[in-house]
């Protein structure tokens, strides 16, 4: 009850309350999850971008190609 008294927000802790450095653990693992999602995607989406320009190149140098002997 003394500590209740003193300090509403410790008084307990572990027992519902977070202290303010686990709080702030929870919301950075968060968002080191997120970070990593997003770095996944990013890193997709520039292979796939990768890919289309390799693939729009290979087409227009045998189309060049093609034209020059025509």
């Amino acid at each position: 009850m003394r500590e209740l008294k003193q300090d509403p927000q410790q008084a307990f802790p572990g027992k519902g309350v977070m202290q303010p450095e686990q709080a702030e653990m929870e919301r950075l693992r968060k968002e080191v999850t997120k970070l990593k999602m997003e770095l996944d995607i990013l890193k997709k989406a520039a292979t796939y971008f990768a890919r289309e320009s390799m693939r729009d190149l290979t087409s227009w140098r045998s189309t060049e190609w093609l034209g020059r002997w025509d």
